[in-house]
């Protein structure tokens, strides 16, 4: 019988001697799955984060966190669902793809794997593509597509691997919460943002609980995505858990200078540069459109303003 608590703890060591094996002692800030490991429902995410009121809280079901407030806002928690996590380690998601080599990834995707071979769920919904795209390299998945109003949902089959005549259980591809989180991405009213991006994952998640046999139970705000979303509200930190927070991640970027030194220093070097362009386009937001006109002529045609001043930021960045 598999023993979740040695699980974890293996990972923990493996984690840990990875880390001290590119001359890096980290805290050790990790966090387990939520939920009954007999759920019909899981729950993957791919990684938590610093953005917490407790750094040191060990769950998935944070509430304090965006992401998780997110989903209990939608109905989605760890009273009905199995959560858990693809990297079971606290870091900025970007820093985590940007960083993590196979070498720190695989304690986690072998935790990860343990579990999704000893969790009971018939459904399973991947949160972002990062998530799916580490399950279509380990699962055998078959597109089930679907019709009506249910024809944008995203689901597959995952065949079991020694019995391709048997099936696993049901995975649906969801975006990711904080995807619609990003300010900027797109207005709420727009026919993009209700069509391609909200009411499929309202649906998403509605024939998850279904095909569950939770629908009863999980109390869903129906169109939650298309008609409650509000971009911005969840508990923000307290000055105090903001300055932890922060003091965490710089504790984490001095880890990934040790560990990785050229790797950062590029890292350093697109921020810089970021930082510069954003300085650039500051001021030629000052500068007269009609001092760009007239437009600059190309043998394919005619330059466009807005390639124009793309063009003037190239030439200042070559200075």
């Amino acid at each position: 019988m598999w023993d979740f608590g040695a699980a974890f703890d293996h990972l923990v060591e493996q984690d840990t001697a990875a880390w001290k094996r590119l001359g890096a002692d980290r805290p050790p800030y990790f966090v387990q799955p939520s939920g009954s490991i007999k759920s019909p429902l899981a729950i993957h995410l791919l990684n938590p984060t610093f953005y917490v009121a407790d750094s040191k809280n060990t769950v998935t079901d944070d509430p304090t966190n965006p992401t998780i407030r997110l989903l209990h806002d939608c109905g989605l928690s760890s009273k009905h669902c199995f959560m858990f996590d693809e990297i079971c380690r606290r870091d900025r998601t970007d820093d985590c793809l940007l960083f993590y080599t196979e070498d720190l990834r695989r304690p986690h995707k072998d935790f990860a794997r343990s579990v999704r071979e000893n969790m009971s769920a018939a459904v399973e919904i991947c949160f972002g593509e990062e998530v799916f795209k580490e399950i279509s390299k380990i699962a055998h998945l078959v597109r089930f597509p679907l019709w009506g109003i249910f024809k944008s949902v995203r689901i597959w089959l995952e065949l079991d691997g020694s019995n391709l005549n048997s099936m696993r259980r049901f995975i649906i591809q969801a975006y990711h919460p904080q995807f619609f989180s990003r300010p900027g991405r797109f207005k709420k009213s727009s026919s993009e943002f209700l069509e391609t991006y909200a009411r499929p994952q309202d649906l998403a998640i509605l024939m998850a609980t279904q095909l569950a046999g939770l629908h009863h139970q999980i109390k869903l705000k129906p169109n939650f995505f298309e008609a409650y979303f509000v971009r911005g509200k969840f508990d923000r930190l307290t000055t105090r858990q903001d300055l932890e927070r922060r003091a965490h991640i710089c504790q984490a970027l001095d880890a990934f200078r040790v560990a990785f030194p050229k790797r950062f220093e590029e890292y350093e070097l697109r921020l810089a540069r970021r930082k510069e362009e954003k300085g650039l386009l500051q001021e030629l937001k000052g500068i007269p459109s009609s001092s760009l006109i007239p437009m600059q002529t190309h043998s394919n045609g005619p330059i466009s303003e807005q390639n124009q001043v793309i063009n003037i930021l190239l030439q200042c960045l070559k200075l």
